[in-house]
């Protein structure tokens, strides 16, 4: 299975493949499982245990943060150079096999979580990581592995000092100031509708008409549900006037999440360059992105929900946004200032992730309280972990971030 996958994706496996592959009958392998997806389960959890144990091998040994950083990262790159199959079936693949199977990579990830906060507190330097924080470590160096298995999985190696820089840089013991920042739920709520625009639809009003429709009905009942002459309907349009603007409901919510990139873009780059300075800009793009997610749930759910149905066509454009906003922000730094493209793209993995457990959770008006950790995972790496408190500390003061 793991082999199969690696060499053509999961959609395109068989069971006729799978016994020739394997060398056994068709009453061996149903003997042993219930069908493909059974089987697909069996590969990934012996990929996950096997992992999880060597990764906590090296967890185990005593020694300083950055010794734990070091032996941890050089374990897992390894194991990703190594055994690309199981990786590929374990990080990419899984989001395309169904909820059971996305269920069991989220266990995985809550597990490999625990082990990070745990492993930072028993280090010769102990640091009390905020279990997001813990959340952002994994997603960051998940991101970087699966990108690599995309492309050369050797090419991985080559990434380690900057990943662990920026390890180090994310669980810097000034992160327990993260604490003394948090932002309770009642001001973040009423924070958390500042984006007062709307999608910008520079386009004919059919067809504006028609990615609104689709946007809210994604949002109350799924994408599973939609169908051409519903969102018309919604609309108060005909089928033909849905056939004239798009080839299809997939044509349709590729548009509509490229409506929400080009606004999120331009309101994140607004209020970045309003900022006094790039650190204080960081925060600001990082407080209009939560809003904007917050004001447009529908969209938040395409995003972070319902682009990723498994076997969909645009699976891989849920990151659209955040890619384009890394890129904003990333064009705009200040050239002494060391975040490299591997750390780059960590944060990215990492703001996405923490952002997609809080729509996961079904409340998508408290987005605004993660806005200090999101900041925190791009800051700390550029500027290091006091500026970094110092730059959100001032952001809690109105008067004192204008000037």
């Amino acid at each position: 299975m793991s082999e199969l996958v690696y060499e053509d994706g999961y959609g395109q496996v068989t069971i006729r493949d799978l016994l020739a592959r394997a060398h056994v009958t068709k009453p061996t392998f149903y003997r042993l499982f219930a069908g493909k997806e059974d089987c697909f389960a069996s590969a990934y959890d012996e990929a996950a245990t096997g992992l999880l144990t060597a990764l906590a091998t090296a967890a185990a040994a005593r020694g300083t943060r950055l010794e734990l950083v070091c032996r941890v990262l050089q374990t897992f790159v390894e194991v990703v150079v190594r055994y690309p199959e199981g990786s590929y079936l374990g990080l990419l693949e899984t989001l395309s096999v169904g909820a059971a199977a996305t269920a069991r990579m989220r266990r995985t990830e809550d597990e490999l979580v625990g082990l990070a906060v745990r492993s930072f507190a028993a280090t010769d330097d102990p640091v009390a990581l905020p279990g997001r924080v813990g959340q952002g470590v994994i997603a960051g160096v998940g991101r970087l592995a699966r990108e690599r298995l995309k492309e050369r999985p050797e090419a991985f190696r080559d990434d380690i000092d900057e990943l662990a820089h920026w390890v180090l840089s994310i669980t810097d013991p000034e992160v327990e100031g993260l604490a003394d920042l948090r932002i309770d739920r009642a001001e973040c709520r009423r924070g958390g509708s500042r984006f007062d625009g709307g999608l910008r639809l520079p386009m004919s009003e059919e067809r504006a008409l028609l990615i609104r429709s689709t946007i809210g009905l994604a949002a109350d009942v799924g994408y599973e549900p939609l169908s051409a002459r519903a969102i018309a309907a919604a609309a108060g349009l005909s089928r033909r006037d849905f056939d004239a603007e798009f080839d299809g409901v997939e044509d349709c919510l590729t548009r509509a999440l490229e409506v929400g990139t080009v606004t999120v873009v331009a309101e994140v780059r607004s209020a970045f360059e309003a900022a006094p300075d790039w650190a204080h800009g960081i925060h600001r793009a990082i407080e209009a992105l939560c809003a904007f997610f917050v004001s447009e749930p529908g969209m938040t759910r395409l995003t972070f929900v319902e682009a990723f149905v498994p076997g969909r066509a645009v699976t891989r454009r849920g990151s659209t946004i955040l890619t384009a906003l890394a890129r904003l922000l990333r064009d705009r730094m200040p050239s002494d200032l060391p975040l490299g493209a591997v750390s780059a793209e960590a944060s990215v993995g990492a703001i996405f992730t923490l952002l997609r457990k809080q729509v996961d959770s079904g409340v998508i008006a408290d987005i605004p309280c993660l806005a200090p950790t999101l900041a925190w995972l791009v800051l700390s790496p550029s500027i290091g972990g006091p500026a970094a408190i110092a730059v959100l500390d001032d952001a809690r003061r109105p008067d004192r971030a204008r000037r």
